[in-house]
């Protein structure tokens, strides 16, 4: 016996937005109630706090794509190291264990994947290919640990850190007397350009 369904919920759309929904479920064979019952029952909602913990965890696997893009550029400078091909396993790796991350809310996806992606980011930094970087907005980031000293422009809407390679003249001067320099950072804020 069918199942009855007494309740009618309303919904306002466009014409455009009518007429792409009901192809829609008649590319798929069902009705368009149906359709949207489907649809409904795999969407993700989340309490207030649970967003913010959503929000925060897209921004951590944001910063770690941003990271590991940087990385990928100089392992693919570098093909011929013996090391970079094991960088380059290590990167294709965590590709995988992010795109797992991406499908999180699949009951099918294997919990443990973002351990799997820090431990493998943890073996880099353990073998000198990687250092950590401590940027203010929480979350630690990573590069390769070969590179000059430079320092970094932190873009407040996006989150993603850009490399500045040029160092302010007499930096050291600005420390109080009697004190003594022994290495310098320097953060920039604003805008990136694809944010501005």
């Amino acid at each position: 016996m069918a199942r009855r369904r007494p309740i009618l919920v309303a919904v306002r759309l466009t014409p455009d937005e009518s007429a792409d929904w009901r192809a829609k479920a008649k590319a798929a064979g069902v009705p368009l109630s149906a359709l949207i019952r489907r649809a409904m029952a795999r969407t993700r909602t989340w309490t207030v706090p649970a967003a913010e913990v959503e929000r925060d965890r897209t921004r951590q696997v944001s910063r770690i794509g941003n990271n590991l893009n940087q990385i990928a550029k100089w392992a693919n400078t570098h093909k011929g190291a013996v090391e970079a091909v094991e960088v380059i396993g290590h990167l294709i790796a965590i590709k995988r264990a992010l795109s797992a991350l991406a499908r999180f809310e699949r009951p099918d996806c294997p919990q443990r994947e973002p351990c799997r992606t820090l431990l493998r980011v943890k073996i880099l930094a353990e073998k000198g290919w990687l250092t950590e970087v401590e940027l203010p907005g929480g979350g630690m980031r990573y590069e390769l640990a070969a590179r000059p000293h430079h320092h970094h422009f932190l873009c407040r809407a996006c989150e993603k850190a850009f490399d500045i390679h040029r160092c302010p003249e007499a930096v050291e001067d600005l420390a109080p007397e009697g004190f003594e320099v022994d290495d310098h950072e320097v953060i920039l804020f604003g805008r990136c350009p694809a944010c501005t």
